[in-house]
């Protein structure tokens, strides 16, 4: 198959994003559904589709769940701009949960929860992310 001028380029094609609200352990969040390449171009659609949703209620932050699943591959850049996006969110946000299967994505998230006072966890599946989310708030 030929490739495209912008893939031989190093263009990649960035993940297809899906963003709406979603309920786990009877919490509602803001959730990201990533398929495919991870890349900036990703996450600044994934910022921009955030903005559509309201913030919850006052002195209420959000759950943000990521779910990365179904990536296949991601750019090594993301991590340096989703680092910054989550300072500028620090007092917005409560916790991101990070689904992926991927010991570089689960490593990934660890190294995220370095670099900002937002709680950061990763899990296997959405069913661990629900568990956990009932241990939680026990």
């Amino acid at each position: 198959m030929i490739r495209s001028i912008k893939e031989s380029l190093g263009f990649r094609k960035p993940s297809i994003l899906n963003v709406k609200y979603r309920k786990f352990a009877k919490k509602r969040c803001l959730y990201f559904k990533f398929k495919g390449i991870l890349n900036e171009e990703s996450i600044e659609l994934a910022i921009a589709k955030s903005k559509e949703f309201p913030m919850p209620k006052l002195n209420k932050k959000r759950i943000l769940v990521f779910d990365c699943s179904s990536i296949t591959d991601y750019d090594t850049k993301v991590r340096t701009l989703v680092q910054k996006t989550l300072k500028k969110s620090e007092g917005k946000v409560d916790t991101l949960w990070i689904i992926s299967d991927s010991i570089t994505i689960l490593a990934l998230a660890e190294i995220l929860s370095f670099f900002t006072s937002i709680h950061i966890m990763a899990v296997r599946s959405a069913d661990q992310l629900e568990r956990k989310m009932y241990r939680r708030s026990a």
